[in-house]
């Protein structure tokens, strides 16, 4: 999270291109950790529900 606002601090000093670039990175970082998330979660819910009735 920090690193993402270090970037942010920093958008102020690019030009229109390369804030344009920085924010569709930023962007896709943070659509790829909320899918890493939401995958995590769902297979942790079945997983645990595995683990409490003994299947296999």
């Amino acid at each position: 999270m920090r690193d993402d606002a270090q970037d942010s601090d920093i958008l102020s000093r690019y030009g229109l291109v390369k804030q344009v670039a920085l924010l569709a990175c930023l962007t896709h970082t943070a659509w790829m950790r909320a899918r890493d998330d939401l995958a995590e979660m769902l297979c942790n819910g079945p997983a645990a529900q595995c683990r409490t009735t003994g299947v296999a």
